[in-house]
């Protein structure tokens, strides 16, 4: 289960805002080694004068937050950060604009299903490891 909040400029997608989402879902199936990912994406657009980036950014900064359950296996992590940069590379994003902040929150901070606890409605079972 994750839910991703993606943060840029506005301007610079000339319309391919549901590639730049589909590229994050994509990112989460790779790194997580499922098809199919509970998932959210929510892509934020803000004005210049909105969204204050490192200086040394191009125009086409963008942070990518993914809140999941959490991930005890850094090599899931590293897979995501690397489909992340791939999928955001293929929209002309370049490695060094991109900032990705992994949230691990516990299964009791998830409500789902009607507002019951992920802890007591989810049988967790740890995605694959690997590189």
């Amino acid at each position: 289960m994750t839910s991703v909040r993606i943060d840029t400029r506005a301007g610079w997608f000339d319309g391919r805002q549901a590639t730049l989402i589909q590229a994050a879902q994509q990112a989460l199936s790779e790194a997580f080694h499922v098809l199919d990912i509970a998932s959210d994406v929510i892509l934020q657009e803000h004005d210049a004068d909105r969204f204050a980036a490192p200086p040394e950014a191009s125009v086409r900064f963008t942070r990518v937050e993914v809140q999941t359950l959490p991930v005890a296996h850094a090599g899931i992590k590293r897979r995501l950060y690397r489909a992340l940069v791939a999928g955001l590379g293929g929209l002309g994003v370049e490695a060094e604009d991109i900032k990705i902040v992994i949230i691990e929150v516990a299964h009791e901070n998830w409500g789902i299903d009607g507002g019951h606890p992920a802890s007591d409605v989810l049988t967790i079972e740890p995605p694959g490891l690997g590189p």
